[in-house]
């Protein structure tokens, strides 16, 4: 696939908006995840994987 520098450019402008627009979700996320995440370490720590 032969692409013009302009669709390459585009391309990587697309890979750079999707990446921020995770950032923003995971981090505006973060606060409600945390406390699963340490209950879910906290039971695996105490009583193993199953």
């Amino acid at each position: 696939m032969n692409l013009s520098t302009e669709e390459k450019l585009m391309y990587e402008v697309m890979k750079a908006i999707f990446l921020k627009s995770y950032l923003l979700t995971v981090l505006y996320n973060a606060s409600s995840t945390i406390n699963t995440y340490w209950t879910q370490r906290i039971q695996h720590d105490m009583y193993g994987c199953g």
